[in-house]
């Protein structure tokens, strides 16, 4: 085991947006270096086949992020557990492809409830259960995914950026880290092809989840303690082409 996976061992989680792609990858990654992950998802449990040593490492609770009600019960649940965690990975979000009805002001409450409430949420009621050097990270989305008639999704995320950078300038005294991770296209999708007609390396091909994991095992680490308020962009240059 190596100097980044002992720090892991032993320590508390808490990980958002499990169901799938980027959150399912960082909740087992976690989980895989002998955390103990405090999984968060709609429904509760997930349709996937988990180990014995990781189903040992994983709670699951049934919270709907974009709810202050049902984020503020789950912070009501895990009471003890303030001043014990180390780090949240906030992943909370949706996305459809672009059609010029996503435009339209109902579609602008819509994500902004979902992908822009659901981690104000989250980071508004469970920052102060983090104990000193901990870390949060918010999943945005890179800024060169944006396009035309996708105006709801692309203000929601933008918002995040702020998001990240003012609980970031709220907790820097109090010894807790904030910083977002801002992905391109990633490879979860099953028709990622018409949905990302981007120009992405042809050697190593989309983003996988786990790379993005990856990266917020290194920000929860102690290893990235000089970056603190810092949205990053990993979308292998995507703005590049």
């Amino acid at each position: 085991m190596g100097l980044l996976e002992e720090y892991f061992k032993g320590k508390t989680f808490i990980v958002s947006g499990v169901g799938r792609g980027q959150g399912l990858a960082t909740l087992r990654l976690l989980a895989g270096m002998e955390a103990n992950v405090i999984a968060l998802s709609r429904s509760g449990s997930l349709d996937v086949e988990f180990s014995q040593k990781e189903k040992e490492r994983i709670k699951f609770f049934k919270v709907d992020a974009s709810s202050e009600q049902d984020v503020k019960g789950f912070a009501q649940k895990i009471s003890d557990y303030r001043n014990k965690i180390s780090g949240i990975v906030s992943n909370a979000g949706i996305w459809e492809p672009a059609d010029e009805k996503l435009s339209s002001p109902e579609n602008m409450e819509k994500f902004f409830r979902s992908n822009t409430m659901s981690q104000y949420n989250i980071l508004y009621h469970i920052l102060p259960f983090l104990g000193d050097n901990g870390s949060a990270i918010i999943i945005g989305a890179s800024r060169n995914l944006f396009g035309g008639n996708h105006s709801a999704y692309t203000v929601s995320k933008f918002a995040l950026e702020e998001v990240t950078r003012s609980f970031a300038s709220e907790y820097f005294h109090k010894g807790v880290r904030v910083n977002s991770i801002l992905p391109g296209g990633v490879s979860k999708d099953d028709n990622f092809g018409k949905i990302y007609p981007f120009n992405f390396p042809k050697k190593d091909g989309p983003i996988e989840s786990l790379q993005i994991a990856y990266i917020s095992s290194f920000l929860l680490s102690p290893r990235s303690s000089a970056i603190n308020g810092q949205c990053i962009t990993a979308d292998k240059g995507m703005g590049l082409s």
